[in-house]
């Protein structure tokens, strides 16, 4: 981590976006194999970073998929269905 902070000047590592998952990668608790408290770590992880902190729609609520189209789904507009626990914890 700090040699990635040392590469690029302040103003640059302030500006920069941070993803965990893209619409070209598989969802982030596809990638954590359906271990929600590893994905809050990585969530609170990216969170703590310098820069800008960006979360693909549906990731706040627990969404998965592994590849395309999976991982494009429609946003889970059914709060039934939606993951409650996760959703506060991005919230907040």
């Amino acid at each position: 981590v700090n040699t990635q902070l040392v590469r690029y000047y302040k103003q640059k590592n302030q500006g920069m976006l941070l993803m965990l998952d893209t619409p070209n990668t598989p969802r982030i608790l596809s990638e954590c194999k359906d271990d929600k408290k590893l994905m809050r770590a990585m969530l609170a992880y990216l969170f703590m970073q310098t820069g800008s902190p960006v979360l693909l729609y549906g990731t706040e609520l627990g969404l998965t998929g592994e590849s395309v189209p999976a991982n494009r789904a429609c946003m889970q507009w059914d709060t039934k269905k939606q993951d409650k626990t996760m959703l506060r914890f991005c919230r907040y």
